[in-house]
């Protein structure tokens, strides 16, 4: 019925779900720092991040569903998955608890995926 939503307390927007996405994003893209062995390997990409939105609106079950340095053969990949791995779940543990989503009415836990970019200015 409902999917979860980041809180968004200063959305006056009709659209509360759009103002939330809007907000998850600067939420995310003020905090987050580029990898360092990502950046000095030049390696850019999408992160995708799961996790399941609690009925209490905790985010639990947290992983790493896509890095981009997986595929990229580079001989450091794996402790640059490592690092990207550890500053998404850094990411993720600052976040505020979300709105749970709705089914029927009822708070439900539902698995969010939330895609990350990663690209070198």
């Amino acid at each position: 019925d409902e999917m979860p939503r980041f809180p968004a307390p200063d959305c006056t927007d009709d659209n509360q779900d759009r103002c939330a996405q809007k907000e998850l994003i600067a939420f995310i893209y003020e905090r987050i720092k580029y990898p360092s062995l990502m950046m000095e390997a030049g390696i850019e990409g999408t992160a995708v991040v799961s996790f399941v939105v609690g009925r209490d609106g905790e985010l639990l079950s947290k992983r790493i569903e896509r890095n981009p340095v997986d595929k990229s053969g580079h001989p450091s990949a794996n402790e640059m998955a490592l690092e990207l791995e550890a500053e998404m779940m850094r990411i993720l543990d600052a976040m505020p608890a979300w709105t749970p989503g709705r089914h029927h009415g009822e708070p439900v836990q539902v698995r969010y995926n939330l895609p990350v970019k990663f690209k070198l200015s």
